[in-house]
Formats: structure tokens, sequence, C-alpha cells
């Protein structure tokens, strides 16, 4: 289930990780055994304030990319009409564009479940996870059937604002399934 990876990542506690951003995220279903046994994600990469994490199970496995040590980002209009844009690459998927709002009660309930104590996600107009966004474009009825989405979270989105995610099809072969920093094992 999305949310045990969830749960999984925001193991990942200390000074070090406060104010932690997540840059991009891939999800893929089917997964294979990762550190769930002792409740951390394994870290792939660490390397000059980024760092690739993954937490797998059964359900599938989950690849995230985080930015440390870096200021808390601050609410600002972007694009036409104040509308944040992301962009998703799935397999399976035609190009379209899913719009989303999240309240901060979605923001506060995910953050309690999965027990995500990122001071980021506090507060009035708390920033909205990356991987509550991740979440719910998995629930839109295109993504339903995917078997692999990359979204890059290209500027922060703070509860009560709109997103559009533009989806666009993940060709095989090709250069939207590469991700740099991807380990392979």
């Amino acid at each position: 289930m999305f949310r045990d990876l969830a749960r999984c990542t925001a193991r990942l506690k200390g000074e070090r990780y406060e104010g932690a951003v997540i840059a991009a995220a891939k999800w893929q279903k089917g997964g294979m055994p990762g550190r769930m046994a002792d409740g951390l994600p394994d870290i792939l990469a660490d390397r000059h304030g980024m760092m690739t994490v993954q937490a797998a199970d059964e359900s599938g496995t989950l690849t995230i990319k985080m930015l440390l040590g870096r200021k808390a980002p601050t609410e600002r209009m972007a694009g036409e009409g104040g509308i944040l844009r992301l962009e998703a690459r799935a397999e399976g998927v035609a190009a379209r564009n899913v719009r989303l709002r999240f309240t901060a009660e979605d923001v506060r309930s995910f953050v309690r479940d999965v027990n995500d104590t990122n001071a980021l996600h506090g507060g009035e107009k708390p920033l909205v996870p990356g991987l509550l966004i991740m979440e719910r474009l998995l629930k839109q009825m295109e993504f339903i059937t995917c078997r692999k989405v990359l979204l890059k979270y290209t500027m922060p989105v703070f509860a009560g604002q709109e997103v559009v995610v533009h989806s666009a099809p993940l060709s095989e072969g090709g250069r939207a399934t590469k991700w740099q920093g991807e380990c392979r094992r």
C-alpha cells in the first residue's frame, strides 16, 4: 500500500532531515524486498545535499530524491492565474492535465497517518507533502492501471493552491525513462 511506503520514508528523522523537500518521486507497481524489516528505507545515494532513498514492499517500490539543508520554501504564485504546474510521466497514460487541490486538513490527516514530523507541513497553510500529491495522482482513473509513475516537483504546493499535473507517456527506451541518479540493483 502506498501509505506504508510513505510511512517508511517518513522514518528518516533528525536535524539533517528537518525542512527536507522532495524533488522527484517514482512509484513502481510490484515490489522488491527493501529494508522494511528495520522500518527504514534504503539510502541509494547521498551527495551534495541530495539524497535518494527507496522503500519497497509487496505492493510496490517508491524511490524519492530529497533536497536536504535548504531554506524552507515559501508560497508563491506561478503561471497564469496562480496555477502551479508539475510534470508526471507514466506508463500507459496519454498526455493530459490533472487538476488537484489539497486542504490544510488533507495535509494534517496525511502527515498524522504516516507520522511525518517535518515542520513544513504544519501551520494554517502548510506545504503539501510530495507523497500526498503522488498518492492522489495514483488514485486518478487514468493512473490506476499504471505500473510506473515518475513525478517531478518543480515548485512547492501549499494547501489551498490548485496544482495542474501534466502527465505524458513514459516511453520505454526513450529519454523520459531515465532518471538521473537512479541506482539499479
